[in-house]
C-alpha cells in the first residue's frame, strides 16, 4: 500500500494539462446485401431506395405507417428491428405525407448528410429517429407534434431546432437525448448537444425542465465535438492519465469557489468516475489509481477497449488490483 500511495503521489506531481473537450467520430457499418428496393410505408405512401446514390424517398400523400415494413415478396421486416437494411446518405420525404412514422428511421445505420422534411409534415412519430445517426436536425415550423422518444439515444446530435414556438413535445427525457444512463449508475437521459428555439418556445420549457442546453434560433454557439463516454478519459485522447485527474481537479476547485466549472454533460458523466452524482475529488484520485495500476504497475498492459476498460473501472471501484501477479 505504501508503495502504492508514494506511486499515486509522484502521478499527483507530474499532472499537467488544461480542460479539453472530446471528439472522435462514431463510424457506421456497410448495409447487408441483398434486400428490397420498394415497398409501401402508408396506406398512400410508398418507399423506394436507389442503390447507387444511396437516396431512401418517400412518396404519395397522408401518414406513414408506424413500425414501417420494408417488404420483399411475402417477408416482411420490421425496420425497427432488422432496419440494416439500408446505409443512406440523403432521405427524402416528399410534399404530401403529412407525418413521419413511429420507428421510422430507428436503428438506421445511414448516416445521411441531406434529409429534408416539407411542409406538409404536421407529426414526428414515437422513436422515430431513435438511435439514428443524425448530427443536426431542423423541425419545420408546420410539425405541431413531436412524440416520445422520437429523438432518443442520438449519440451524434448536436443540434436540434424547433421552429413551431407552440410544438407539443412530449414530456419526457427520452424524447430529445443521446444517451441513457441505466439506474444503477444514476439512471436518465442525457442529452450532449443544443436545442435552439424562440424565446419563451414550448422548445425551451422542455430544456428547462430536462436540463438541456437552450439557445435562442439564430443565436452563435460552439457545439463541443462529441466522442461516445469513456469513463476517466476526459480529453478524449483514448487515454487515461494524469491530464485527465488534473482536470477533474480544476473543475472541482471551480466549483469549490463557487464559480461554473463550464462542464458540458458529456464532460460530467465522463469526470464522475464513482458513479455518484457528483465531481469531486475522489473522482480525480480513482483515476489516479487507475493510471498507476496501468501505466506504472503494469506498464506491459495493452490498451483496453471500452468493454473491457468498464471491467477495469468496476475492479478499481471494489478497491481491488488489476495485478495478476
Amino acid at each position: 500500500m505504501k508503495k502504492m500511495t508514494s506511486l499515486i503521489c509522484a502521478a499527483c506531481l507530474t499532472v499537467t494539462g488544461t480542460l479539453a473537450v472530446m471528439s472522435a467520430p462514431l463510424t457506421a457499418s456497410a448495409h447487408l446485401m441483398p434486400f428490397p428496393t420498394k415497398g409501401k410505408a402508408g396506406e398512400n405512401v410508398t418507399w423506394k431506395y436507389d442503390v447507387d446514390t444511396h437516396t431512401l424517398t418517400f412518396s404519395g400523400s397522408g401518414d406513414m405507417y408506424d413500425q414501417i415494413r420494408y417488404s420483399d415478396g411475402e417477408d416482411l421486416v420490421e425496420v425497427n428491428e432488422s432496419g440494416r437494411w439500408f446505409s443512406p446518405k440523403k432521405v427524402v420525404i416528399e410534399e404530401g405525407i403529412t407525418s413521419i412514422g413511429g420507428s421510422a428511421f430507428a436503428g438506421m445505420l445511414g448516416e445521411p448528410d441531406s434529409l429534408s422534411i416539407p411542409k406538409s409534415v404536421t407529426k414526428i412519430g414515437s422513436a422515430a429517429f431513435d438511435s439514428s445517426l443524425i448530427k443536426s436536425f431542423i423541425v419545420p415550423e408546420t410539425v405541431t407534434c413531436i412524440e416520445e422518444g422520437a429523438f432518443s439515444d442520438c449519440k451524434d446530435l448536436r443540434s436540434i431546432t424547433i421552429k413551431n414556438p407552440k410544438c407539443e413535445i412530449a414530456g419526457k427525457s427520452n424524447t430529445i437525448s443521446s444517451r441513457f444512463i441505466q439506474k444503477s449508475n444514476g439512471g436518465g437521459c442525457r442529452y450532449y448537444g443544443v436545442i435552439f428555439g424562440a424565446e419563451g418556445s414550448t422548445a425551451e420549457a422542455y430544456a428547462k425542465e430536462f436540463g438541456r442546453e437552450f439557445a435562442v434560433t439564430g443565436t452563435e454557439v460552439v457545439l463541443n465535438p462529441l466522442k461516445p463516454t469513456e469513463r476517466g478519459d476526459f480529453n478524449g485522447d483514448d487515454l487515461i492519465g494524469t491530464e485527465d485527474a488534473q482536470n477533474v481537479l480544476i473543475a472541482y476547485s471551480e466549483m469549490l469557489a463557487g464559480n461554473d466549472a463550464k462542464l458540458n454533460a458529456l464532460q460530467k458523466d465522463t469526470c464522475d468516475v464513482d458513479l455518484d452524482g457528483d465531481v469531486d475529488i475522489s473522482d480525480a484520485q480513482y483515476i489516479l489509481i487507475y493510471y498507476t495500476e496501468c501505466n506504472l504497475l503494469n506498464p506491459d498492459m495493452p490498451a483496453s477497449d471500452s468493454t473491457s476498460r468498464e471491467s477495469d473501472w468496476d475492479t478499481i471501484l471494489r478497491g481491488e488490483s488489476l495485478r495478476t501477479d
